[in-house]
């Protein structure tokens, strides 16, 4: 690590507590990191001749953390010193000790926080006079709650671009102890359920004109797997509650278990599903030229005109005409991406529509749940509901243990803890097709590799909520 402070600031060793013992326990680049953590919260802004990506990093943590950092990092390395046994407190060991903390403090959100983030994530796209009216805040409080929660990268209000308004699919494959896995730049995501018979799930993009061929492909997986389904996924839509929401420190976000088991039994309407392939929309193309724009919205929605034109080669002008076109014939559709890291763990359950009658109400109750429709490609009229729910990673086997003691035989369900993911996003030249604007499509572009590769590279921290 670069020396946070010179040699002269290391005279004030009370910076680190030395009666409590904790300044004789940390490393000399710990007892650094310490004191630039005591400066940034308390003197005027520190300038380094040279700062590293950690450095750049806890300036940022400092800056959005809920409360003072450096006051729970003693309070904490008191408790660990008072234990006994500790030689000495490194720099990584601190670092691992400020995630923690701060993952913690960032997830502990407002009343005002809370009432934003429900209406935010059901109407991206409203502007923030629209949004104080929704949630019944001032618009002042509004744009308070809105910027914290930007700053502590809690939300990202991004673009997704429609597959449907431009002539392409979504297809969710979920494969049964498979031995070969595909990768291709139209393969979007790879989701993972490590058990003693691991499931995975793709999602793959095509071109509609192309469905049978994307279908054929897929069908080839089945000779290496105990079973291969395929599935058309509708783009979806988040849902958030904060019912099981408390301030408490340990447990903010912990579902009530047997509030939610109850809940579970008193079952719910079958949910009205409307039918993806019914009246498909007029196809759109995206122009070769706009894709600098789009790209660029895609990764923030908000982003100045000027920036983006600046970026793209193009005037502000051009960048409003073309977001609010793309906005208005649903080329682009905003989302609101919502990353707390208490939610740590992911479940998901595909059910046939009658058995999610039986689960959607008590589901509706955990804190972020993406929720959307897949409608075979194989056979007529087989329509399921997927549901893909944040919550802490430990309330993930209780949820997916109780949801299946409380389902009968009868129905028809299946419920996962997802482990790992791989998330790459298509390149948007593959949507915008050739210069005659016809769709780009070959089997070559996919590439079958085995399962153990490909499962090592996925992450835990890489399993977006959000499948479309």
């Amino acid at each position: 690590m670069n020396e946070a402070v010179d040699s002269e600031d290391s005279r004030d060793v009370s910076d680190v507590d030395a009666v409590s013992g904790i300044a004789a326990k940390l490393s000399p680049s710990a007892e650094a990191v310490m004191r630039y953590i005591r400066i940034l919260e308390t003197g005027p802004e520190y300038e380094l001749f040279q700062e590293d990506p950690f450095l750049k990093r806890l300036r940022s943590i400092v800056r959005t953390y809920r409360g003072h950092l450096y006051s729970d990092l003693i309070e904490r390395l008191k408790h660990v010193v008072a234990l006994g046994g500790v030689n000495v407190i490194t720099q990584r060991d601190l670092e691992s000790l400020i995630d923690e903390l701060w993952s913690l403090k960032v997830s502990l959100l407002s009343p005002n926080e809370l009432r934003i983030l429900h209406e935010w994530l059901k109407n991206p796209g409203l502007s923030l006079h629209e949004l104080a009216a929704r949630a019944e805040l001032s618009y002042p409080q509004t744009r308070r709650a809105c910027q914290r929660l930007r700053d502590s990268g809690l939300v990202r209000l991004r673009s997704l671009v429609n597959p449907y308004a431009i002539g392409f699919e979504r297809m969710l494959v979920v494969l049964e102890r498979p031995t070969l896995l595909l990768t291709s730049p139209y393969i979007e995501k790879t989701f993972f359920v490590d058990t003693p018979k691991p499931v995975v799930f793709m999602v793959v993009l095509y071109p509609r004109e192309y469905r049978q061929e994307a279908v054929n492909l897929m069908k080839t997986l089945r000779s290496t797997a105990d079973s291969v389904s395929i599935w058309t996924l509708s783009n979806g839509a988040p849902h958030f509650s904060s019912l099981y929401f408390t301030r408490s420190r340990d447990h903010s976000w912990t579902p009530d278990m047997l509030h939610l088991r109850l809940m579970l039994r008193q079952g719910g309407e079958v949910p009205v599903l409307g039918d993806l392939f019914a009246s498909p929309p007029s196809v759109c193309r995206l122009r070769a030229g706009d894709i600098p724009v789009i790209e660029r919205l895609t990764q923030d929605f908000e982003a100045p005109g000027a920036e983006i034109g600046a970026a793209a080669g193009v005037s502000e002008s051009t960048v409003y005409r073309i977001r609010a076109s793309l906005v208005e014939n649903n080329t682009l559709l905003p989302r609101l991406s919502v990353n707390i890291p208490a939610l740590d763990g992911r479940v998901v359950a595909i059910l046939t529509p009658s058995s999610a009658a039986r689960v959607m109400s008590a589901w509706s109750l955990l804190p972020l749940t993406y929720v959307s429709r897949l409608d075979s490609l194989e056979e007529r009229n087989c329509a399921r509901v997927i549901l893909h729910s944040a919550l802490p990673r430990g309330s993930c086997a209780a949820l997916t243990e109780m949801v299946s003691s409380e389902m009968s035989m009868i129905d028809e369900y299946s419920v996962y803890e997802m482990a790992a993911g791989i998330h790459r996003a298509m390149p948007l030249s593959l949507l915008a097709g050739d210069e005659s604007h016809r769709a780009r499509w070959s089997s070559d572009f996919f590439d079958a590799r085995s399962y153990g590769v490909i499962r090592r590279e996925a992450s835990p921290h890489a399993i977006p909520l959000d499948f479309a």
